[in-house]
């Protein structure tokens, strides 16, 4: 009798299990620090489907170990922000990324136990933390849109009109979102 209802109790976990193990979107990409005096916000639908905090489109692939890169340029911390209803936007990934000089490769660095943006990250997509080398696709994507940051908006992505440090980007609470700490 047991193994008549094994079918029926397989579908209706599966039919439970999936939607609540579905990924949600990522609904905007924030950038803030370097050079930066104030934090980019990109929500061009094209670019949030490939940078997600599953696919990890922007370390490449396979991930390549990198050494620390040398110099005293402070990276740029993003966090990738998921849409889990209309009034429910959360922080879900953090990393930081360092464009590499000269045209070389930019990095990107993935937090360790106890730093800034783990926690958050543990939560969400667990992978070895430390220096990697950014992807082809996020160099040839976002890192325009960080050096045209200085020229003013005039490509498809949307600044916050206040000027903030990394800190309070993490902490602030955009109007009418709730978002978890970094």
């Amino acid at each position: 009798m047991t193994r008549r209802f094994l079918p029926l109790t397989l579908l209706v976990v599966t039919a439970v299990l999936v939607p609540a193990l579905a990924k949600a979107p990522t609904a905007l990409i924030t950038v803030s620090g370097g050079e930066l005096t104030r934090p980019l916000q990109v929500s061009d639908p094209d670019l949030l489907r490939r940078f997600n905090p599953w696919g990890g489109g922007f370390i490449d692939s396979p991930p390549a170990r990198a050494s620390a890169p040398s110099g005293f340029i402070e990276p740029y911390e993003v966090i990738l922000h998921v849409k889990f209803s209309e009034r429910d936007v959360r922080a879900k990934y953090v990393f930081y990324y360092r464009p590499g000089r000269d045209g070389q490769r930019g990095y990107i660095y993935l937090p360790r136990a106890g730093e800034k943006g783990y926690s958050t990250n543990a939560r969400t997509m667990v992978r070895e933390p430390g220096w990697f080398y950014a992807s082809q696709e996020w160099e040839s994507q976002i890192r325009p849109l960080i050096s045209a940051a200085g020229d003013g908006p005039n490509w498809n992505l949307y600044l916050n009109g206040q000027s903030h440090s990394p800190a309070a980007v993490s902490r602030s609470k955009p109007q009418r979102t709730r978002r978890q700490e970094a």
